[in-house]
């Protein structure tokens, strides 16, 4: 589970930045805000239902913690995607190696930039650039 969580959260800081419209935050509040929320509760569900550690509540504040924990990071981060490889100013990679600690891969380890493939081609096969460029029709 923590490493569809950390899977998420990269996804969430793509649709987050994808969205971003300098001087008008409605896309981005529009299309963001109501996924994060949604996979927040998506998540917290799954968690409950599975092993219940703790109230519902308390395991949806603890994953929107972590969505946001990673969405500053990523924000931080120079680009969306690696201009190179192990490019750790790129969220891409930042989450690559995040995915690895989930899944208790020591590095140096290949597996980190299948991780990073896998995130690469997940994205562009969801087509969220379009998707966000339709839902901008709608809400301007």
């Amino acid at each position: 589970m923590t490493i569809a969580l950390e899977a998420c959260g990269f996804f969430l800081h793509a649709v987050d930045r994808l969205a971003y419209r300098p001087g008008n935050e409605r896309l981005r509040e529009t299309v963001f805000d109501t996924a994060a929320r949604q996979m927040g509760r998506t998540f917290s569900d799954m968690i409950f239902k599975a092993w219940a550690p703790s109230s519902l509540s308390e395991i949806e504040r603890s994953n929107l913690d972590l969505f946001n924990t990673r969405q500053a990071e990523y924000g931080n981060a120079a680009h969306l995607i690696g201009e190179r490889f192990n490019d750790l100013k790129s969220a891409s990679w930042l989450a690559a190696h995040h995915l690895a600690r989930a899944a208790e891969i020591t590095e140096p380890d290949i597996r980190v930039m299948a991780l990073h493939t896998g995130l690469v081609s997940s994205l562009v096969a969801m087509g969220l650039t379009n998707r966000i460029k339709k839902v901008e029709h709608y809400v301007t």
